[in-house]
């Protein structure tokens, strides 16, 4: 259910209102992220997860800025340094700031 509140969240919210609602967006996608099977949606919702680790890392919230960020990471498949390499480095750039 959780995963389907986030989708639905996630897209109908306007892409510049995105950041005003990204907590309780992507809250509702980790709390059903294990169910996710396509490396699309995994993506997505990685993407989704460093916008709040970026926004939460600015708000010196860095706790949850580790948790979003980690979220992200661990959706992320080996296949996706391939094909989204500034996914992943940018969610692993951001982590090493957050992580010192």
């Amino acid at each position: 259910m959780h995963l389907r509140i986030g989708m639905l969240l996630a897209s109908h919210t306007p892409p510049d209102k995105l950041e005003e609602g990204i907590f309780e967006i992507v809250n509702q996608l980790n709390r059903g992220r294990h169910l996710v099977t396509s490396s699309t949606e995994r993506e997505r919702i990685a993407e989704l997860n460093f916008i709040a680790g970026r926004r939460a890392k600015i708000s010196t919230a860095y706790v949850s800025a580790l948790k979003y960020l980690h979220a992200g990471r661990g959706l992320l498949t080996e296949e996706t340094w391939n094909h989204n390499y500034d996914l992943v480095f940018s969610i692993e750039y951001l982590l090493a700031e957050c992580d010192y």
